[in-house]
Order: C-alpha cells, then sequence, then structure tokens
C-alpha cells in the first residue's frame, strides 16, 4: 500500500488482497515458515525456489525483468510460483503499478518498500 499501512498478498484463497501491518505477525506465525526450512522440507517447488533465489540476489525486481532471467520453459510457470512464494510470506509485490504484470518482487525479508511498492 503507498501508505505502508498495508501488506499485500494472495492468502486469501488465491486473491490478493491486503493485511493490516498490525496483524501482519499473527498471519506469518500461522500461515509462513523460514524459506530454508520450507525449502529443506521440500515444500516449495525447485521451480520456485530458483525464483526466490534470483529476487533474493537481485533485489526488488520487476516481473518482466525476471523472467527473463529464467530458462524460456520456466517463463511460462513463473507467475504461479511467484503466487506460491507470496502466499508464503516469501515474497511481496512491490508496485502497485503495473509495470510487469507487474509488481517488484523483493524478499520479504527486504526493508519496507517505499513507492511503489515492494515485496
Amino acid at each position: 500500500h503507498i501508505a505502508k499501512r498495508l501488506y499485500y498478498t494472495r492468502l486469501f484463497a488465491g486473491r490478493p488482497g491486503f493485511i493490516a501491518l498490525d496483524w501482519l505477525p499473527a498471519f506469518i506465525a500461522a500461515n509462513g515458515a523460514a524459506a530454508d526450512e520450507l525449502f529443506l522440507l521440500g515444500a516449495v517447488p525447485a521451480e520456485a525456489q530458483a525464483i526466490y533465489r534470483l529476487v533474493e540476489e537481485h533485489g526488488p525486481i520487476a516481473i518482466r525483468a525476471l523472467k527473463k532471467l529464467l530458462p524460456p520453459d520456466a517463463r511460462k510457470t513463473a507467475t504461479g510460483h511467484l503466487w506460491e512464494l507470496e502466499r508464503r510470506f516469501l515474497i511481496t509485490v512491490a508496485d502497485a503499478a503495473p509495470t510487469a504484470t507487474s509488481g517488484i518482487w523483493p524478499t520479504a525479508g527486504s526493508p519496507p518498500p517505499s513507492p511503489p511498492l515492494t515485496a
């Protein structure tokens, strides 16, 4: 959210929505886990892990730029993997103004974004 009072996620039956920052710790406690733990347990597909690592390496990145870093066959499923990472509170959209379907996707541990929204 532009006023930095809300957190964007796809937690609600896969639909996008916002959570008040006051409620965010409770949602993460109930629905989130550390990326390394999820990866170790095999709870996140390898393709989603690769996307997470690219975002972690490059920082906030537009989806078009992110997809260019992926092999051609992985580009088709990238959006679904991004949504999975969102639902697990590992990344979030950082740009409400569509510039790459168009969010900027930083990891959830990134510092709070300045507009446009970051993940």
